[in-house]
């Protein structure tokens, strides 16, 4: 019996051991009501951004690298789903105190009354940059 446990236990701490370098999705219980999540929460800010793949990312950790000073004020940078699902976000998930939107996208929820009273609870603070557009045809056109 001896003999055929030892081999197993060679075999899986390596494997173990591999398992453990790699990187896992965690998850935890909101804390939120002792004092040590209070204070630790204290000038906390989630803006969230567009998809991984935009420029909105690099601008919000550069945004997170000048604004967190390690004591009192604290950026969390959030990836988003796109400017209508950020604005949505904006209004009704937990959490998010700002987002990175293109400006026309106000706009068009004004013109589609998808959100009546945007203006009560959306403010807008500032253009960050332009956004090229490439329009590729044909000669005929």
């Amino acid at each position: 019996m001896y003999r055929s446990t030892v081999p197993m236990i060679i075999i899986a701490l390596p494997l173990v051991a591999a398992g453990l370098a790699m990187p896992v999705a965690v998850a935890a219980r909101s804390t939120a009501s002792s004092p040590e999540a209070t204070v630790f929460n204290r000038g906390v800010v989630e803006l969230e951004t567009a998809s991984s793949a935009s420029i909105s990312v690099r601008i919000a950790e550069d945004l997170a690298s000048v604004v967190n000073d390690g004591a009192t004020r604290r950026l969390v940078p959030v990836i988003g789903t796109g400017s209508l699902g950020n604005l949505i976000d904006l209004k009704l998930l937990r959490g998010i105190d700002m987002a990175i939107l293109q400006a026309d996208i106000l706009d068009y929820a004004r013109e589609q009354q998808r959100f009546p009273g945007i203006d009560g609870y959306v403010t807008y603070v500032t253009k960050l940059y332009n956004e090229e557009f490439h329009l590729l045809a044909r000669r005929d056109i």
